[in-house]
């Protein structure tokens, strides 16, 4: 009898903030921010807004939420010691419009990284999280299970908060749709003793 042990999970963390997007309008302002401040990120025109929208009184009551999710995360689930400080070393605004991809990447130096998606639209590109590589041999399967899977892919629905571990590599697909796509990432970093250093 084969007994199979799964180990070294990777969660992603995902929590409904059901009206926050219009409560605040931020699809609007994260919007107007991203004319304000352009650049471009990946392949075709992927506008990011300024990378401290965390220093932004409008958005206090999303960065409360990350901080409350944040906190919670430590404490209950990857049980760390008590004492971090917890900081949003960047928040910005994304708009993917048309046409236009978010090219595989990870976040350096940060804990944890995330995105509050700000609108939803039928067809929306998920957000895709990628094996670390394992091996340079991919056999072929039959069924796809999370033993074997090289990929995992979550919608990208208004309202809500994902957080993921930083190393975790992502990206978005093309937008295909005729609305552009928006949400505002963040990370962030603990603060304190490490096994191996301290920050």
């Amino acid at each position: 009898m084969i007994q199979v042990h799964p180990i070294f999970q990777t969660p992603v963390f995902v929590v409904e903030l059901e009206g926050l997007t219009d409560e605040l309008g931020l699809a609007e302002y994260i919007a107007k921010m991203c004319r304000e401040t352009p650049g471009t990120f990946g392949a075709g025109e992927v506008v990011q807004s300024r990378y401290n929208l965390n220093q932004d009184p409008k958005l206090a009551p999303l960065c409360e939420q990350v901080f409350q999710t944040v906190h919670s995360l430590m404490r209950d689930v990857y049980r760390y010691k008590p004492g971090y400080d917890i900081e949003i070393t960047g928040m910005w605004g994304n708009e993917q419009k048309p046409g236009c991809v978010f090219n595989a990447h990870i976040h350096y130096n940060n804990v944890f990284s995330g995105v509050f998606f700000l609108n939803s639209c039928e067809g929306f590109p998920p957000i895709t999280f990628w094996r670390p590589v394992e091996s340079t041999l991919s056999p072929m399967t039959t069924q796809f299970n999370v033993f074997n899977q090289g990929s995992s892919r979550f919608e990208a629905k208004k309202d809500t908060l994902m957080l993921f571990p930083s190393w975790l590599r992502h990206s978005v697909p093309i937008n295909q749709t005729n609305t552009p796509r928006l949400g505002v990432s963040f990370n962030v970093m603990l603060r304190g003793e490490f096994y191996n250093t301290m920050m």
